[in-house]
């Protein structure tokens, strides 16, 4: 089990976890590895089946964790799992908006210099159009 000074670790998205070595992570193929938490679950709330998950479950709580490597998440019992890290500088953005993942376990608001940058260059692009099309006009009248 996953204890430091008696207190059970609960893990979050986007921690950095790595596999016991047990015979039923081996059996997997799945011992040793390293990945990323995707998601937590009560099973008998969520519809994970048992059959779906690594491990023998002592409580109702799983976690489910994907490796890059194999292109692929497995839900696993808690204490199949070590925590590596936090996985501080995580981003995720949508619509112009990006948060990172800090060291103390909360979201940052992240300036999305791309998204801005492009807004810019569609305004300037739109200032030279208005002003070549003034220009011609100005030339016909003239």
């Amino acid at each position: 089990m996953n204890e430091a000074n008696g207190v059970i670790r609960n893990f979050e998205q986007f921690d950095t976890v790595q596999v016991r070595v047990t015979h039923e992570t081996a059996e997997f193929g799945l011992a040793g590895l390293t990945g990323q938490v995707c998601g937590v679950t009560v099973p008998s709330r969520s519809g994970v089946l048992r059959a779906d998950i690594v491990g023998n479950l002592t409580e109702d709580y799983a976690v489910s964790v994907r490796f890059d490597e194999l292109f692929r998440e497995y839900w696993f019992a808690r204490g199949l799992l070590n925590p590596v890290d936090q996985s501080a500088g995580s981003q995720v953005g949508a619509g112009g908006k990006a948060k990172s993942w800090a060291e103390s376990g909360n979201w940052r608001d992240e300036r999305n210099r791309r998204y801005k940058f492009t807004r810019f260059w569609a305004y300037a692009l739109i200032v030279v159009v208005a002003g070549a099309l003034f220009i011609v006009e100005r030339i016909k009248a003239g």
